[in-house]
């Protein structure tokens, strides 16, 4: 199954560690994951990169990534409310994929009535 990312929440960068985590994560806006191993893949990577910057900045709050039915949240680890969030972006399932073709009859979409 694939997925696509079509929107990255962020909300006003705390400090330089989440802007530069807000800059990188709208990267990600309107991207198309090809399959569970590559959706899973995306996870870690992004843990791991927000583990870098835990690292590169650790004078701030530590940052945690979280996965779960196909949302990813980043938010401090002790945070104090809903509000704390740094970024929240959900993996949505692709139902259908369009592909052109000469014939009429292969225009509509899979499953769809002539």
């Amino acid at each position: 199954m694939k997925y696509f990312i079509d929107k990255v929440n962020t909300w006003g960068p705390a400090n330089r560690k989440c802007a530069v985590l807000h800059r990188v994560m709208k990267k990600y806006e309107f991207c198309l994951v090809a399959d569970e191993l590559s959706r899973d893949a995306l996870v870690e990577h992004v843990k791991q990169m927000v583990e870098e910057l835990n690292k590169a900045y650790p004078r701030t709050k530590r940052l945690v990534v979280k996965a779960w039915n196909d949302s990813v949240c980043c938010w401090p680890e002790n945070r104090a409310s809903d509000s704390d969030s740094v970024f929240a972006f959900a993996l949505k399932p692709v139902r259908r994929e369009f592909r052109f073709a000469e014939s009429a009859e292969r225009l509509l979409p899979e499953g769809g009535e002539q």
